[in-house]
């Protein structure tokens, strides 16, 4: 299985590396969509449901990296070369909830990253100082421009819709994002129990989808992490040792106290096991192998939740599960 899973301080991280990029690509964005400038099937839509690993399907030449943490409750970077963007999802990784692109890409009216907001929006905007600036397009509906804030010189005083549009600032990104409910599902999603000893599994049994705090972690260890005992009662894990230890070196990254090392076994083939932090000991993790292709497998460290995610590619069928 390419790419490994590892866990820090929360955040799992999935990492593919696939071919260069083409050259002379750029992507265009419009008001609820991003699509390559010489393959229109690379594109997404947002509200659409895209699981990750049917984006990886789609954008067949590029790499993702997928992540969960505090910036964003399930997020992909898609890039390669000189162009890349970033698609945000809700809760359950599945509906693409906004996607984000500050390198090789331009709205639908020609305005590119580093050209004068000017161009874009007028004299005058309706501008918002969060986290970074941002400008609503007045021309297409659902685009916002994000100010590139790296000049020091350019001094953009933010007034909301009365902002006036200094000659100096420029287009730093863009991004859009929705509201509206998403469509129907197209993957199947599954809540499942797990038989190990694993943190409480959600209760829910219906196929439906669940999200991360509706599980909150019960507990929160914050000691030294102690290592699994590979000579007595861990034994059985002894041969993937080193792989377990700088795993757990990483802090818990699930239920507070828990962390998952995910192993690769061959292409597209990973498995894991799930070692508590506080107390050393080890349990096998209920999916991976052959079995289980492609599987991405997603947690925060202040829930009990396990979202994964896994194809099954004789059926073409993305699975989505809940533990």
């Amino acid at each position: 299985m390419s790419g490994f899973v590892r866990t820090v301080f929360g955040i799992v991280a999935y990492l593919v590396t696939v071919v260069p990029a083409f050259a002379g690509e750029t992507f265009v964005v419009t008001g609820d969509s991003i699509t390559s400038s010489i393959s229109p099937s690379h594109t997404v839509k947002v509200g659409e449901r895209l699981p990750i690993t049917e984006l990886k399907k789609r954008f067949g030449g590029y790499t993702i990296q997928s992540t969960a943490g505090e910036d964003c409750a399930i997020c992909a970077s898609v890039y390669k070369s000189d162009v890349g963007f970033e698609v945000n999802y809700d809760e359950t990784g599945v509906v693409v909830t906004s996607v984000v692109c500050n390198q090789g890409c331009s709205d639908a009216l020609g305005n590119e990253v580093g050209a004068k907001l000017q161009s874009a929006i007028g004299a005058m905007g309706n501008c918002d100082a969060g986290d970074y600036t941002t400008c609503v397009s007045p021309r297409v509906s659902g685009l916002i421009y994000i100010v590139n804030d790296d000049s020091s010189q350019c001094q953009f005083n933010v007034s909301g819709q009365a902002t006036k549009i200094p000659e100096c600032a420029e287009i730093g990104g863009f991004m859009i994002q929705s509201s509206a409910p998403s469509a129907a599902p197209t993957v199947e999603q599954r809540s499942s129990n797990n038989s190990v000893q694993l943190p409480t599994p959600p209760s829910k049994t219906r196929a439906a989808a669940h999200s991360f705090s509706e599980f909150p972690a019960q507990r929160s260890f914050r000691g030294n992490t102690r290592l699994p005992d590979f000579a007595g009662r861990d034994r059985k894990y002894k041969d993937y040792r080193t792989r377990i230890r700088e795993g757990m070196k990483q802090g818990p990254g699930l239920a507070g106290e828990f962390s998952v090392i995910q192993i690769g076994c061959g292409t597209e083939c990973t498995f894991a096991y799930v070692a508590n932090n506080k107390s050393g000991q080890v349990f096998d993790f209920p999916r991976g192998g052959e079995d289980n292709i492609d599987m991405q497998i997603l947690t925060k460290v202040d829930s009990r939740l396990i979202i994964v995610q896994w194809g099954r590619y004789d059926s073409n069928i993305c699975v989505v599960e809940y533990f």
